[in-house]
């Protein structure tokens, strides 16, 4: 996205500032260091407004660190994103061995998110949540059909209940029977071509069943679906994007599949994915 000279500033930034997040923007293809306003800045960060109105029309990109944590966008990071309509950057900075004094920081490369970045083709490529998903790849296929889904900012793992960086609970999600109708989407019997299933997979910490859809993909018909499916980490580059069988991943859901298929998605005709 940006000479290597602007993300190695950044991940000096980052190692700097360790425990806490560092934020910067990318300002006329130079790095811009920003101070962390956050009141609770190991989890999150602000940066003075005025430096957005002093620069408006130049930046190009904000990058800022994850401490300890996976480089993939939080819901808040997503909102953000959309709303400044720039490339986002994020890696992560944490102790090699362990958090003593004596441990050296390090870093991660800086992973891209927003409609600027290139994704790739449909098939083939890694995971990242929030960018290159289960979810994206229903985005993408339906924007290739020439319909175009709103954005669906997402925490990670939002199908089970978690805390939120300032220490409140916050409940699980059921992100996609919520949103098929908003988004235009209607129940039907089976599977059809162009068709989204949406399935509960894995277990919970306790051990039990996931009753929550957590999974999503496309009906391509034959029995072959379309989908991005991850083991538990939200960034994985290995798990590529792919199109399988059906059947192969039936012994996996833990229901029968839900089918929902848009309600302008032609029925005749649809671009194949190859």
């Amino acid at each position: 996205m940006f000479p290597a000279s602007v993300t190695a500033a950044a991940q000096a930034h980052g190692v700097a500032e360790y425990p806490r997040e560092a934020a910067g923007l990318v300002v006329d293809g130079a790095y811009l260091p920003c101070a962390n306003l956050s009141p609770n800045p190991e989890k999150t960060f602000e940066i003075d407004g005025d430096l957005f109105l002093k620069y408006r029309g130049r930046i190009e990109a904000l990058i800022h660190s994850h401490p300890d944590w996976w480089p993939v966008p939080s819901e808040k990071d997503m909102r953000q994103q959309l709303a400044m309509d720039v490339p986002w950057g994020i890696y992560n900075v944490a102790k090699a061995t362990g958090k003593t004094s004596a441990d050296p920081v390090t870093f991660s490369p800086v992973v891209w998110f927003g409609r600027q970045v290139p994704k790739g083709p449909l098939i083939g490529r890694g995971f990242m949540h929030g960018f290159t998903d289960c979810l994206s790849e229903i985005e993408d296929y339906h924007a290739l059909q020439g319909i175009k889904l709103p954005p669906s900012p997402r925490s990670w793992e939002w199908w089970l209940d978690s805390i939120d960086d300032d220490g409140t609970p916050v409940p699980a999600k059921d992100f996609y029977r919520d949103l098929y109708e908003p988004y235009g989407f209607e129940r039907i019997d089976g599977p059809a071509p162009g068709a989204v299933f949406m399935v509960a997979m894995g277990e919970l910490p306790d051990g039990r069943s996931i009753t929550t859809p957590n999974h999503a993909g496309i009906y391509l018909g034959n029995h072959r679906i379309l989908h991005h499916l991850t083991r538990r980490n939200p960034i994985d580059f290995t798990r590529k994007s792919a199109r399988q069988s059906l059947s192969h991943w039936t012994p996996f859901f833990n229901a029968p599949p839900i089918w929902v298929r848009h309600r302008d998605l032609k029925t005749k005709g649809l671009i194949e994915i190859t």
